[in-house]
């Protein structure tokens, strides 16, 4: 497998040897490259979706904390970590 120049690992010959292919293979390239974009997709909507769960339940565990008189943990919880870690998920994409 190459990397491209995001240092990632992809299926794709390098664009030097792009002029001596057949048709045959310029279509296998082309599936090739609209593959790796789905699964690009579907990794980032994932993350996405991982990131809007852990935010609703962080903030379901926020608002138990908060009605059981324990302010100080809810804001450790929300204000801090649970923010930061949900950030880092949903940037790791973007």
């Amino acid at each position: 497998m190459a990397q491209n120049r995001r240092g990632a690992f992809t299926l794709l010959p390098p664009m030097k040897e792009l002029g001596s292919l057949t048709p045959q293979k310029i279509q296998m390239v082309m599936d090739l490259i609209d593959r790796e974009g789905e699964r690009e997709f579907r990794y980032a909507w994932l993350s996405m979706l991982s990131g809007t769960v852990c935010l609703l339940a962080s903030l379901a565990i926020f608002t138990y904390l908060v009605m059981r008189g324990h302010e100080t943990a809810a804001g450790v919880v929300f204000g801090t970590t649970i923010v930061g870690l949900i950030g880092k998920i949903v940037l790791a994409r973007l």
